[in-house]
């Protein structure tokens, strides 16, 4: 039953699930309102600071266990260890082009605010651009929100290759113990905070890691509640009524997010809600996948990467431009715009930068091919 399931789905899925698409954008947006407090500690004390947003760094966490489970589930085992860095390796050249774009412009903006850029300074950005191990290392970091990515490539490099061996028993065995796991232990030293920036337990271990293993792991376990809620055979008025559970899942976790006590008090609440929520979501059996299924989802997708990276440099920015803000609704309108601007212009860079590539790559591909038939030749 639970092969012929996997297979369902695997097919299924290759099809671009666009509910989850438009969460992506408005769940990246939701992470850059929160940072917004770190320009102006006026903005803590507005009714709608959105300071408990970071929360949204589980969705992504859950988003990509999820898929990464239908990835590996479809693997053979053998060549595991080829299996695996081939899937980091194509995460990393997925990402790579943002975070040199990201980070590029985030040193140019540390120099031009009076910054030095000196060989320490250099040395600190180069960590930056290794991704994977970045959340390992203490530095310095001009693109320090990049530890989401460097924690979900080492959470994934650790899962992964567990799913591909031991496939549903991963799923209903070792998935449910590490997240409980996960989540027990940064309840018990964090006292129900989640948020997981810069914090070392023991002075050595990322709690930015063990969020990622904790919200991948319940990636897997929402492919599981997805395939359940899949196979049943729903009426068009329960189809509806999930389809709004969903949404307001979703919608809470902004309004509850705004409350200054969210990360002791909710965050549990709102991991819960993002779990639920998702697995409904990819279960396809919402009735507003035809309403998100057109260019325009599917390019506030594109964009949700780009704002992520860029939204903190982009508001050192408006604050260095404004300075006198005081207002927070006025500080995050003029940031999300400015920030979904430069990251359409992200797009196209990295789009011409990884076209360039390609056509080096080519060219490189066909001499070297030309030159192998020479000698042969010879």
């Amino acid at each position: 039953m639970i092969t012929r399931t996997i297979r369902r789905d695997i097919t299924q899925e290759k099809q671009h699930n666009t509910t989850i698409a438009i969460w992506k954008f408005l769940f990246s947006l939701l992470i850059l309102w929160r940072h917004a407090e770190v320009y102006n500690p006026i903005f803590a004390n507005s009714h709608f600071n959105f300071i408990g947003g970071s929360i949204a760094i589980f969705f992504f966490f859950i988003v990509s266990g999820y898929l990464m489970t239908v990835k590996a589930l479809s693997m053979p085992t053998d060549n595991l260890g080829k299996s695996t860095f081939s899937y980091i390796g194509k995460k990393i050249i997925r990402f790579l082009p943002f975070i040199i774009v990201a980070e590029t412009a985030s040193i140019i903006v540390y120099v031009i605010n009076g910054g030095q850029l000196n060989l320490p300074v250099i040395l600190n950005s180069f960590f930056d651009f290794t991704i994977v191990p970045q959340i390992f290392i203490t530095h310095q970091k001009f693109l320090g929100i990049a530890w989401y990515i460097s924690a979900m490539l080492v959470g994934m490099l650790i899962l992964y290759p567990l799913i591909v061996k031991y496939k549903k028993n991963f799923l209903y065995l070792i998935s449910p113990l590490i997240a409980l796991f996960a989540f027990s232990f940064m309840n018990k030293m964090d006292g129900g905070s989640y948020a997981s920036a810069d914090v070392y337990y023991f002075n050595f271990l990322p709690k930015g890691l063990i969020a990622a293993l904790g919200g991948l792991s319940l990636g897997s376990l929402s492919y599981l509640l997805a395939s359940k809620i899949q196979s049943i055979n729903f009426s068009r008025f329960s189809k509806i009524a999930l389809t709004f559970i969903y949404v307001f899942f979703f919608c809470s976790i902004f309004f509850l997010s705004c409350d200054s006590r969210s990360h002791y008090f909710y965050d549990s609440i709102m991991v819960v809600l993002l779990f639920t929520g998702i697995s409904i979501a990819f279960s396809n059996i919402s009735v507003t996948q035809k309403l998100t299924n057109n260019r325009i989802v599917l390019y506030l997708e594109k964009l949700s990467l780009p704002l992520y990276l860029n939204q903190m440099w982009v508001m050192t920015i408006v604050h260095s431009l404004f300075p006198n803000i005081d207002k927070f609704y006025i500080f995050i309108a003029i940031s999300t715009i400015m920030t979904i601007l430069i990251s359409i212009l992200t797009i196209y860079l990295t789009g011409f930068l990884t076209k360039v590539f390609q056509e080096n790559k080519l060219k490189k591909d066909s001499f070297a091919k030309l030159a192998s038939i020479v000698f042969k030749t010879i």
